[in-house]
C-alpha cells in the first residue's frame, strides 16, 4: 500500500487520509447546514427521513464519498394567530331624577360607543317614564355603577372598574352622609366589548 506524507510528517495509509477528508467534509458541510439561513432564531437540524409533526423540511445535506443526502428541518410554530380585532369602549350613564310623588329615582344606558349618546338614552329613558328634573349624575365607560339607596330614600352611587370597588363607593358615598341604613339597590356593568375582524 503506498504511503503519503501527511502534513504533521507522519505517514498515513492513502485510504484512511482519504476517509479522514470524507469525514471532515461532512462535519463541515452538516455544521454549514445547521447555521441559518433565513432568520436568527431558526433551529435547523438533521431530520433523518424527513419532517414530522411540527416540523418542515428546510433543505438536505449534499451527499458525497458514499453518504446520502440528509434532510434538514426546523421546528413550525403551531401556536395558534393572535386574534384579529380591537377592544371597543363602553360608555354608560347614570341619570337622577324623582317620581311625580317627589320621591329620588334613577334611570341609566350602558354599552353605548360615547358617552354622548349614553348620556342621550340615559336622559330620554327618564323622560319616557314621566321622571322629572332629569339630570346625569354618573358617567362612565368600561366598569361597573352601583346604586346605594338610605332607609329615607335618598340614593348614591359610585362606578369604578370592577363590581366590587363601585359597590364600595356607593355604600361609602352613602354612609358618609350620616346615613343610618344603607344597602345596594342595583348594580350594572359596561364593559369594553371585543370587535372581531
Amino acid at each position: 500500500m503506498p504511503l503519503h506524507k501527511a502534513n504533521n510528517n507522519a505517514d498515513v495509509p492513502y485510504t484512511k487520509r482519504v476517509m479522514g477528508y470524507a469525514l471532515f467534509s461532512f462535519f463541515c458541510i452538516a455544521i454549514a447546514a445547521l447555521v441559518p439561513a433565513q432568520s436568527a432564531w431558526a433551529q435547523v437540524y438533521i431530520c433523518g427521513s424527513g419532517p414530522g409533526p411540527g416540523e418542515r423540511q428546510v433543505g438536505a445535506t449534499n451527499a458525497g464519498n458514499g453518504v446520502d443526502s440528509v434532510a434538514l428541518c426546523e421546528r413550525v410554530d403551531t401556536a395558534p394567530a393572535a386574534p384579529q380585532g380591537y377592544w371597543a369602549d363602553s360608555y354608560a350613564t347614570v341619570v337622577w331624577a324623582y317620581t311625580q310623588d317627589g320621591k329620588p329615582t334613577y334611570s341609566w344606558a350602558t354599552g353605548w360607543s360615547t358617552q354622548k349618546a349614553a348620556d342621550l338614552d340615559a336622559l330620554q329613558l327618564c323622560t319616557k317614564t314621566n321622571l322629572i328634573s332629569c339630570r346625569v349624575g354618573i358617567q362612565f365607560s368600561n366598569g361597573y355603577f352601583a346604586i346605594a339607596k338610605a332607609d329615607d330614600g335618598a340614593l348614591f352611587g359610585g362606578s369604578e372598574f370592577t363590581k366590587g370597588k363601585a359597590t364600595r363607593i356607593a355604600m361609602q358615598t352613602c354612609k358618609s352622609a350620616k346615613k343610618t341604613t344603607c344597602k345596594v339597590v342595583e348594580t350594572q356593568r359596561s364593559r369594553a366589548q371585543w370587535i372581531g375582524n
